[in-house]
């Protein structure tokens, strides 16, 4: 971790490092192979960007992982949302209309089959 960001070694482990590896594991319940992937986590204020996004996620029922959640500026973190929004209202429409005539069922790659259910 230290090689993909030496900075961390300039971090307070009392101050930074403990308090964000507590919110990872105990709030996010995060796999300490992400934060092996993506170390600059260390460096964004727990306060002011990593709790405020990740309780946005969560209110919406959403998960991101870290790069793609702390990356961005704040804009396209709300411009993200509001397409990851927009998908779950079209896929909730979809689903909604398909009841009537038969069941719209997505695929985990994300592509949608129609199954028509008969009466």
């Amino acid at each position: 971790m230290v090689i993909r960001s030496p900075g961390l070694l300039t971090f307070s482990v009392e101050n930074n490092l403990v308090p964000k590896v507590d919110f990872f594991i105990l709030e996010m319940k995060g796999d300490l192979d992400e934060l092996k992937k993506f170390p600059q986590y260390f460096s964004f204020s727990l306060e002011r960007k990593i709790k405020p996004r990740y309780r946005i996620l969560v209110d919406h029922g959403f998960k991101l992982p870290l790069a793609q959640m702390l990356r961005v500026s704040d804009g396209e973190f709300n411009a993200r949302l509001i397409e990851m929004r927009l998908k779950l209202a079209e896929r909730s429409s979809l689903l909604s209309w398909g009841l009537g005539f038969g069941m719209f069922i997505f695929l985990h790659s994300g592509a949608g089959v129609f199954v028509s259910v008969e009466a």
